[in-house]
């Protein structure tokens, strides 16, 4: 029994020398400080490359606002000729003299806000003394 109690311990005590084995795994976890520097660069450009894509895609996104804020404007315009124009029928609206209008409708809510109140718009005074409109 002593002799199967010597061959166990003898196969599970270590044959290799363990200072070496522990220097070559420093020696492989250490990098250089131009591997270190490489990595680094390498990051950086993945991190650029990735604000390119960013930036970029909000450029994408602000155009996309524009576009239906334009739309939405465009929209307005049409439906706002398109009354007008109903009101005047036979005439084209391109013969009507804007600055004509646009002095009616202002003269008429320096009068009394008629216009602004058939539309249903409040307004408030900047410090010039300009009427800036919203709805009610």
């Amino acid at each position: 029994m002593s002799d199967e109690k010597m061959n166990i311990g003898e196969i599970s005590s270590p044959s290799v020398d363990t200072d070496t084995t522990v220097e070559n795994s420093v020696k492989r976890k250490r990098k250089s400080a131009q591997e270190r520097l490489e990595e680094a660069l390498k990051k950086e450009d993945e991190k650029k490359k990735e604000l390119q894509e960013l930036s970029e895609k909000r450029k994408k996104l602000e155009k996309e606002i524009k576009a239906e804020d334009r739309k939405k404007r465009n929209k307005a315009l049409i439906d706002i000729g398109a009354a007008i124009s109903s009101i005047y029928k036979g005439v084209d609206v391109s013969d009507i003299d804007k600055d004509k209008l646009v002095a009616f409708i202002k003269e008429q809510d320096r009068r009394g806000d008629f216009c602004s109140k058939a539309l249903g718009l409040g307004y408030n005074q900047d410090e010039s003394g300009e009427k800036i409109y919203f709805k009610k």
